[in-house]
């Protein structure tokens, strides 16, 4: 109590001591001071600056063990001026049709960034900047989809799918068979595809290597599959053709089972892609946090589908205060009704 009083009595005596010292100043003087004073005060922002560093140069220069110098500099960058150089014009039938209707003058695009990144978090926009330096250094023109992740919503919850069916100890090539085969039976309609389920089991068979005895309750794809479709090594053998990929027994190019069966596929490669941005994305993010433990786990997923993490790069952080609300009710014990 008494350092506190001490404190604030201190500032009462300077104040004092500052009156005093003005108390013998002409009266012209004294205007030409408080018209300063007002400067500083109200738009003098190099005097506030310069105060901010002298002041912390008094505490450094006071709290010094040895002697020393203390040296601090400040500067200020002017005429700054974008570089329109590196822009260009964006024609209103490329734009959006909701940006279209407010676009009252010229819509430009700089070519020499990748724009503005809006994430929930400093950490996942950290890890942003540094897929999109990788995407942005490494592709080119040849190889346009190189460190090319795609990371929108519906991905993003195709391919944690996946990785919780993982988890739930599920192979990955299993799920991707699993999937061909829910939407070659229930995804079009008024088409009969599931005979063409039998023809891809038998290329492209999945061997679990025993039998599990099914339990009662039980989800069929929580069980290890013996008998689907190996999604992994369908995938590798369509890579990089067309339909009906070298195989017999489809139906031809440009009926509606065919088209409907290379659609499945399509969706089948855009899921295993899902998978391998988010786990992507998930390494960098772990190895931006510092967790080497985690980001090991997420590289060893990349090579390893039979080792999936939960991802944390996808997770929304959220703040919120925790209320508790108690009520007290009090009944007449004697009471008959």
């Amino acid at each position: 109590m008494g350092s506190a009083f001490a404190a604030a009595f201190s500032v009462v005596t300077d104040a004092n001591s500052s009156i005093d010292l003005l108390s013998s100043l002409p009266t012209a003087r004294l205007e030409r001071l408080l018209a300063e004073h007002i400067d500083l005060c109200s738009y003098r922002m190099d005097s506030w600056i310069s105060a901010l560093y002298s002041q912390r140069l008094e505490e450094m220069r006071s709290a010094q063990q040895q002697p020393g110098l203390y040296i601090g500099a400040y500067g200020w960058v002017e005429h700054l001026r974008p570089d329109w150089e590196s822009r260009k014009v964006i024609t209103s039938e490329t734009l959006p049709e909701t940006l279209r209707k407010n676009a009252k003058a010229s819509v430009f695009e700089s070519t020499d960034h990748g724009g503005f990144i809006h994430a929930p978090s400093l950490p996942q926009a950290v890890t942003a900047a540094v897929l999109r330096n990788a995407y942005m250094s490494h592709a080119t023109a040849a190889s346009p989809d190189l460190f090319n992740v795609n990371l929108s919503s519906a991905r993003v919850r195709v391919a944690q799918t996946y990785l919780q069916g993982i988890r739930n100890g599920q192979s990955l090539a299993a799920l991707l068979g699993y999937e061909l085969e829910r939407g070659l039976h229930e995804r079009h309609p008024g088409l009969e595809l599931d005979q063409y389920r039998y023809l891809l089991r038998d290329r492209f068979p999945y061997m679990a290597g025993k039998l599990t005895e099914a339990q009662v309750g039980v989800n069929a794809e929580v069980v290890e599959a013996n008998n689907v479709v190996n999604g992994l090594d369908l995938l590798e053998h369509v890579a990089d053709q067309t339909y009906p990929y070298k195989l017999a027994g489809l139906p031809a190019q440009g009926t509606k089972e065919g088209l409907a069966i290379a659609a499945e596929i399509d969706r089948l490669r855009d899921g295993l892609d899902a998978v391998s941005d988010v786990v992507l994305a998930e390494s960098v993010h772990q190895a931006i946090e510092g967790n080497i433990e985690r980001t090991e786990g997420a590289v060893q997923a990349l090579t390893d589908p039979e080792v999936a993490p939960e991802p944390d790069v996808v997770r929304t952080p959220r703040s919120a205060r925790l209320l508790t609300f108690r009520m007290t009710l009090s009944l007449d014990a004697t009471a008959k009704d």
